[in-house]
């Protein structure tokens, strides 16, 4: 189809040879005032305050170095995880972490 336009996402390791001619772009971790700014919008700016200190005790990932909320996607379950724990402490290990945002993918 001449003049479609397409849009396929992967992660680095998921491109072929196949993919050789697709524009490939990469988008940069958000720094901390963005992921300030997307919780202040999602939720609202007093719950993103309160998150600030979590944000910057959450894990870094394995392979960017950065920390895990620079991922848009985590940041994402972050503010779903903060949404229904109201009054409740965030998970302060890894693993349960990503336990409960695995938890809130499936549903």
């Amino acid at each position: 189809m001449d003049g479609a336009a397409l849009l396929c996402t992967s992660r680095p390791s998921g491109l072929s040879e196949e993919f050789a001619a697709f524009h490939r772009l990469t988008l940069a971790p958000l720094d901390d005032a963005q992921q300030l700014d997307f919780l202040s919008t999602r939720l609202t700016p007093t719950r993103a305050e309160e998150l600030a200190p979590y944000l910057r005790g959450t894990p870094l990932d394995a392979e960017t170095k950065q920390r895990v909320t620079a991922n848009p996607l985590m940041l994402s379950m972050i503010a779903s995880i903060a949404e229904l724990r109201t009054g409740i402490d965030m998970p302060t290990r890894t693993a349960d972490l990503y336990s409960v945002a695995g938890e809130l993918m499936l549903k």
